[in-house]
């Protein structure tokens, strides 16, 4: 059984990890399930950018 997804060790200054555990915590989520929220927005904005400018 193949895993859906890889881990890899992300470092980021502790300003962006002390916003991401707040939002985290705000919206109830895990700290990395609050980073692929944040990340799969934006993958849709640029995806919808893209679209328009076609």
């Amino acid at each position: 059984m193949q895993k859906e997804s890889d881990y890899f060790r992300l470092r980021v200054p502790e300003k962006i990890k002390v916003w991401v555990r707040e939002r985290a915590a705000e919206n109830m989520r895990s700290m990395t399930s609050e980073i692929n929220h944040i990340l799969a927005t934006e993958m849709k904005r640029d995806a919808e950018k893209e679209a328009n400018n076609a």
